[in-house]
């Protein structure tokens, strides 16, 4: 019983550290590789015909092609990390049984052969636990690997609808502009989108903003519209801050 509780034990610990530094990580890459491989899909479809008029097709494809590559990486990675669990158990199986036959030889060197009949009965018990652990490791693993996906769908589903922050003064007309003072960006726990944005957008002028995903275009809107508020700066219409109009 102490030999099964301290190879369960080993194999916990050697199991939990693997899913949580490289299952979890390797998780976690596949996730951001699944969302930009679907957000460049997304685009290509919606704007296939300014894409095919611009005979920017094979940098579509390409741009796809990579975060394909990325995937298939990754997936061979988890193939081999979850082959790990068999191979680990073996090996600090066959140290407890050298450990088990040292013991006996320490304390019985002559009664060494009399004590077979006890190292048989190990070593059946190791064979029908070994199964058992390597099944609840590579479980584990498969969860953690699995886990920055779940994380990622309960925040979207869970997460606040944003709504506007509504203040007081009322505008009665749009006069000159709507103007970004060195406003910066970030969402929750992230890196910053935007850093230090000054920007005019002037009446009766068309602005165009243009750049690659996730590069905070969308962002912008949302901010003159109200939804996300900036993490530093400020935003004005004809001089007026933002959250102060209703």
């Amino acid at each position: 019983a102490p030999i099964m509780a301290t190879l369960g034990l080993a194999n916990y610990i050697i199991m939990y550290q693997i899913a949580r530094k490289v299952s979890f990580r390797l998780g976690n890459e596949q996730v951001e590789a699944q969302t930009e491989q679907n957000v460049i899909a997304n685009e290509f479809l919606t704007g296939i015909h300014p894409i095919i008029a611009s005979g920017s097709t094979r940098h579509w494809v390409n741009r796809f092609n990579i975060q394909n590559l990325i995937l298939s990486k990754l997936a061979a990675k988890e193939q081999i990390w979850s082959a790990s669990p068999k191979p680990v158990l073996d090996f600090i199986s066959l140290l407890l049984i050298l450990g088990f036959i040292f013991a006996l030889y320490l304390t019985d060197p002559q009664g060494l052969g009399n004590s077979l009949a006890s190292l048989g009965i190990l070593v059946l018990a190791l064979v029908q636990i070994l199964p058992a652990l390597n099944a609840i490791s590579r479980s584990w693993m498969v969860i953690m690997t699995n886990l920055p996906a779940m994380e990622r769908a309960y925040q979207s589903i869970s997460g606040t609808v944003p709504s506007r922050t509504e203040g007081n003064e009322i505008l009665e007309s749009f006069q000159r502009a709507i103007v970004f003072e060195n406003v910066s960006f970030a969402h929750q726990e992230r890196d910053f989108l935007l850093k230090n944005v000054n920007l005019a957008f002037e009446k009766g002028k068309v602005t165009a903003i243009v750049g690659r995903s996730g590069g905070g275009k969308t962002t912008i809107i949302n901010m003159i519209l109200g939804l996300f508020s900036p993490s530093s700066g400020r935003i004005t219409v004809d001089g007026i801050p933002i959250q102060h109009l209703r």
